[in-house]
């Protein structure tokens, strides 16, 4: 994610990671990843909607935050199965909040 001087998220970067296209997106680009893991970057965040979101970064080599937004509204969706997949939950109507953790990861990553 790319913010502006504001701190609001002003565009995404590619390659674009979804839970249709991980497999194929992975295999395309693993000299991107790779190269990314020999510099040191090698911690990805995570942002899903459904369990199956969080499994995006498995293959991977490195380490994942996973946020996963848990609304309670989807009939198939048990909250259960989100805790068991993300290491953060952001229930609905708390969306600014993983905006604000976000922001404190990378300002604490232009410290270090």
């Amino acid at each position: 994610m790319s913010f502006n001087e504001e701190g609001v998220i002003a565009s995404f970067r590619n390659p674009q990671v979804t839970s249709r296209n991980k497999c194929l997106t992975f295999s395309r680009h693993t000299n991107y990843f790779m190269k990314h893991k020999d510099e040191g970057r090698n911690r990805y965040i995570v942002i899903g909607d459904s369990p199956r979101d969080a499994s995006i970064a498995d293959q991977l080599p490195g380490e994942s935050l996973k946020f996963g937004f848990y609304d309670g509204v989807k009939a198939w969706a048990k909250e259960e199965d989100y805790v068991a997949a993300y290491d953060v939950i952001i229930r609905s109507g708390d969306g600014n909040l993983i905006v604000e953790q976000l922001k404190g990861i990378f300002a604490f990553q232009k410290e270090s």
